[in-house]
């Protein structure tokens, strides 16, 4: 087993990159790699850094689909992150934009 991060933890605010691809590509250079190379992970909340969430991926070895949901699911309950939410009223009214239909 292997744990990285799940984020470059820059965090941009919500749509700020979505008019330059290369730079949204490079925002999955944390998970790409695992996802190319085919290896099972997962993502799951760690922590928050400015009131933004921050996330932990564990990665196995080819086929640890189940050693990964139970190392997973051992953290989580060893924790509260999954039951905090981040304070999106920070985000100020472009990102309210972003997100409504």
């Amino acid at each position: 087993m292997m744990l990285g991060e799940s984020d470059d933890n820059d965090n941009e605010e919500i749509g700020e990159k979505v008019d330059d691809p290369l730079q949204m590509y490079l925002s999955d250079v944390c998970t790409l790699p695992i996802n190319i190379a085919g290896l099972p992970a997962i993502s799951i909340p760690a922590g928050f850094a400015d009131e933004l969430p921050i996330g932990m991926q564990i990665i196995g070895k080819p086929f640890a689909e189940e050693t990964i949901l139970k190392i997973a699911y051992a953290y989580q309950q060893a924790t509260e992150w999954h039951k905090k939410k981040p304070k999106f009223e920070n985000w100020g009214q472009d990102t309210k934009e972003i997100l409504t239909p």
